[in-house]
């Protein structure tokens, strides 16, 4: 920027001149004035008015010279300032001008690289964002997420192009979830092995109806019905072997026992079949239980008696035998020493 004493030196020089001269003048006219003055009232008698007068004319534009003098000086300055001010606001405005321009094209460029497009964008983050994904989709195996890892695949490899990664990821996927589901199974074919074994076909049956739902594929699931009925055929044959070994030994108790476990396992024909052999079976327990109930009575063991002729009135209520233990009933209660209330049957 040019110095203003180099560029307005003359205007600064000829504005200090002229304001030297108008207040020199001005100080002449004030000093003349006043001499004039003197003049006129000490100089003759009687005083001079006129030119009195005229030495006050004098002091008067000497005094307003003066003050013109310095008036031009302090506006010469002024306006000398003004253009100072104004010539370096003009610089400031082209160095705004020039940041403006610079910044202009800087902005520009900021402009060309919002204006990139999404797979411009994703090619410059292509790296981080397949280790993103890589590490979500393996989040997702751990969590069992079968469904949002599969769909992170299809994003790698329809977004991003890295078909050979997933398909590596989608084998990765499918291996971890048939070891899961193959997890699953085993321990819900486990479960349903010891209801098999234990002989809760209800249960069993409900367990395998829920499995079927949730694999309709596995073969092994779908199997379940099947190997229930063979399970549970295994388990008649078994019971079936048991009835006819207590028969055999004459164990009339386990023969009960069994046959009662038989019941819900034998068709009409198969029921006709035992028939017999099931009448011959309670024909000898209530024979044995007459026997068991005469012997009490004969040692007067009363309790023994009364327990054991409660369980035949229970047992087998339409038999002879049981019609004659309820008469006798009141004398053995009475012997006993209890009322009805009181007693319970005992085993043999």
């Amino acid at each position: 920027m040019a110095r203003m004493d180099m560029r307005f030196g003359w205007v600064h020089l000829t504005a200090r001149l002229m304001s030297v001269a108008v207040t020199a003048m001005g100080a002449g006219l004030l000093l003349l004035g006043m001499a004039t003055a003197v003049v006129a009232l000490v100089g003759a008698q009687p005083i001079q008015w006129t030119l009195l007068s005229v030495a006050g004319g004098l002091v008067i534009a000497g005094l307003l010279a003066m003050l013109a003098g310095l008036l031009i000086h302090g506006l010469f300055t002024l306006l000398l300032k003004l253009e100072s001010h104004t010539f370096r606001l003009h610089d400031v405005m082209i160095d705004l001008f020039e940041t403006a321009s610079a910044q202009r094209d800087l902005l520009g460029t900021v402009a060309d690289n919002v204006q990139l497009s999404d797979a411009a964008k994703v090619i410059a983050h292509r790296e981080n964002e397949r280790g993103a994904l890589r590490s979500a989709i393996h989040e997702e195996i751990a969590r069992h997420d079968w469904e949002a890892a599969y769909s992170l695949i299809d994003a790698m490899e329809h977004r991003y192009g890295y078909r050979q990664e997933a398909k590596r990821l989608r084998q990765e996927v499918d291996v971890s979830r048939d070891r899961s589901i193959e997890e699953t199974v085993q321990a819900a074919l486990e479960h349903i092995d010891r209801l098999f074994a234990a002989a809760e076909w209800e249960q069993a049956r409900s367990e395998s109806q829920r499995l079927m739902n949730l694999f309709p594929r596995n073969e092994r699931i779908q199997r379940l019905p099947e190997d229930l009925e063979r399970h549970r055929q295994q388990h008649k044959r078994r019971l079936l072997t048991e009835w006819n070994e207590a028969v055999h030994r004459n164990e009339i108790d386990r023969s009960i026992e069994v046959l009662k476990q038989l019941d819900q396992y034998l068709a009409p024909s198969e029921a006709a079949a035992l028939e017999e052999s099931a009448r011959g079976v309670f024909r000898a327990k209530l024979q044995n239980l007459g026997v068991q109930f005469s012997l009490a009575v004969t040692e007067k063991r009363w309790q023994a008696a009364l327990g054991i002729g409660e369980q035949i009135v229970s047992e087998f209520p339409n038999s002879l035998m049981a019609k004659e233990v309820t008469d006798g009933m009141p004398v053995l209660r009475k012997r006993a020493g209890t009322t009805p209330a009181a007693t319970k049957p005992t085993s043999t």
